[in-house]
């Protein structure tokens, strides 16, 4: 086991090797004594929970961007193991992707309510593909930080094509919930996250309603 990158992510990465040569991105859970508020919105010790559900997302979808995530148990304790992509090349600028995937990208991270999509945060795949990957800081409490993703900034407000709005019709609402609340996610979470997935099923595109609408809990 080896750490990706160590000094240059604020949670730690490592790369594991399995019997069969395979390999997997391993990120554990932040212990609470150890756990940096990056981002106001994500609770402690939740980071795996929300890797996991961009994958669940991602596979409903059918839009293959996501490499399969699952939790899992390491020597650092509970987090979640992701396939490694391997000869994988840095994310390019948003615009630089085939219109598809990016619209695919931008759904994915509208939904997730991604605060973190930097190109830092995404790849290139070995065939030229997109791939997203560190979703840790994705569905949020509420709307208290912004999301910060190019691909949605690039298309709101504008119609989503047949074929992706057909992938989203197709997927049953309440299947996609209960897979997202299998994984951990508090139900404020998930609301938020269905709101923005039912708006781009009514809207047929991004307006960011749902997203304005998404407020803290009520302390009573």
């Amino acid at each position: 086991m080896t750490e990706l990158d160590p000094g240059g992510h604020v949670n730690d990465a490592y790369d594991v090797t399995f019997t069969d040569g395979t390999h997997g991105v391993y990120k554990p859970n932040v212990p609470e004594n150890e756990f940096v508020q990056v981002r106001s919105t994500i609770p402690e010790n939740q980071l795996a929970a929300r890797e996991v559900a961009a994958s669940r997302l991602d596979e409903d979808l059918g839009f293959g961007l996501v490499p399969t995530t699952a939790r899992w148990d390491g020597p650092h304790g509970a987090g979640s193991m992701q396939e490694f992509v391997e000869n994988a090349s840095p994310g390019r600028p948003a615009g630089d992707y085939p219109v598809a995937e990016g619209e695919r990208m931008a759904v994915l991270d509208y939904v997730s309510g991604n605060t973190d999509r930097h190109m830092g945060n995404y790849l290139t795949g070995p065939d030229g593909r997109l791939v997203a990957i560190d979703h840790g800081y994705s569905f949020p409490e509420s709307n208290g930080e912004p999301l910060r993703s190019d691909f949605v900034s690039q298309r709101m407000n504008q119609p989503l094509s047949p074929e992706t709005m057909a992938r989203i019709q197709a997927t049953d609402p309440a299947v996609l919930a209960d897979r997202l609340r299998s994984t951990g996610l508090s139900e404020q979470a998930l609301s938020g996250a269905m709101d923005r997935f039912n708006e781009i099923r009514s809207r047929g595109m991004i307006t960011g309603e749902a997203w304005n609408a998404f407020r803290p809990p009520s302390p009573w």
